[in-house]
C-alpha cells in the first residue's frame, strides 16, 4: 500500500477501514513507548516466592495500545539448583493473533548468564519492562534481582508533540547560554553512512565515531547522495534519537540497506 486516505462515510460498504488505519492517525504525533505520566509505568516489584507484581501503566507500540489498571502477578519458573539465569518481563505485541500481553521470556541457565534475546519480527514484537536475575538455588525474588529498563532506548517513554517542542526549546536555551558565556562551538555538517550491519534490535549508536562525551549530534537527515530506495527505507524507519547517548532508534521498520546521511555535530566544551 503506497497511498491511502480517510475517512469518509460508507455508502453500501464502499468505504471500509481497519484498526491500523485508525491508529496511523497518531503517526508523527507520538513516538512509541510507555506513558511516563500514567500509573506506575509498569514498575515490577517482588510479591512472594517466585512471583512478581507488574504495576499499573499504559503503552503504545506498533499502532496498538496497552493498559494495565491493577497489579498483575506473574510467576517465574523455578530456579536451578546451581546455575543462574536472567528472565525478562516484556510487553508483547502479536499482530498475527491480534493480541497484546505482558509475559515472561525465560533466559538460558549459565554460570555467566546474559539477557535473553527478544523477538522483533514483522508480526511479533517484544519490549522489555525489566530484567530479573534468578540465582541458582533461589526460592524467592527480591528487589535487588530486578532491573527496570522502561525509559531506556530499548523501551522508551512515549514522546509527543509537546516533548519535541520542549527539546527544541532546550536546544535554543543551550545555544543562548553558550553564546552568552562565549563558549559556543561551531556546528559542522559531515557525511556519514549508517551500515545495515550496524543496527542492533532497531538501535544504532554513533559512539564509536562521535562519542557523546565529546560530541553532540544536533541533527541527522538523508543527503543528496541518498538513493530513492534508501530514503524510502529511512522514512519507513521513523527514526528518533537521544542526544545524551548519540544513539538513534527505529519506531518503524529497521533499514535493510546502508543509508547515506548528513550529521550536524558540535564538539562539547
Amino acid at each position: 500500500m503506497s497511498f491511502t486516505y480517510g475517512f469518509y462515510n460508507s455508502v453500501n460498504h464502499d468505504r471500509v477501514y481497519d484498526a491500523r488505519q485508525l491508529s496511523q492517525i497518531f503517526d508523527g504525533l507520538i513516538v512509541d513507548g510507555v506513558y511516563k505520566a500514567y500509573g506506575d509505568k509498569f514498575a515490577v516489584t517482588p510479591s512472594s516466592g517466585m512471583t512478581v507484581n507488574v504495576g499499573t501503566g499504559r503503552a503504545w507500540f506498533n499502532h496498538t495500545w496497552m493498559y494495565n489498571d491493577s497489579l498483575l502477578p506473574i510467576t517465574l519458573g523455578a530456579s536451578d539448583m546451581t546455575l543462574t539465569r536472567i528472565d525478562a518481563i516484556v510487553l508483547e505485541v502479536n499482530s498475527g493473533i491480534r493480541t497484546n500481553t505482558i509475559k515472561v521470556v525465560q533466559g538460558e541457565l549459565s554460570s555467566n548468564p546474559v539477557r535473553p534475546t527478544l523477538t522483533n519480527t514483522d508480526s511479533l514484537h517484544q519490549y522489555a519492562i525489566c530484567y530479573i536475575t534468578v540465582p541458582g538455588g533461589a526460592s524467592a525474588i527480591v528487589a535487588s534481582n530486578i532491573e527496570m529498563v522502561t525509559g531506556t532506548t530499548a523501551t522508551p517513554y512515549v514522546k509527543g508533540i509537546v516533548d519535541f517542542n520542549n527539546d527544541y526549546v532546550q536546544q535554543f536555551s543551550d545555544a543562548i547560554s553558550a553564546l552568552e558565556s562565549g563558549k559556543a562551538n561551531d556546528e559542522t555538517w559531515v557525511s556519514y553512512t549508517i551500515p545495515v550491519t550496524g543496527w542492533n534490535n532497531k538501535v544504532y549508536s554513533f559512539e564509536s565515531d562521535y562519542p557523546s562525551s565529546t560530541y553532540d549530534i544536533i541533527e541527522i537527515a538523508p543527503n543528496v547522495t541518498t538513493t530513492a530506495t534508501a530514503r524510502k527505507q529511512w522514512d519507513e524507519a521513523a527514526v528518533n534519537g537521544y542526544r545524551d547517548t548519540n544513539t538513534i532508534y527505529c519506531n518503524g521498520k529497521q533499514p535493510k540497506m546502508d543509508i547515506s546521511v548528513s550529521l550536524c555535530i558540535r564538539r562539547r566544551n
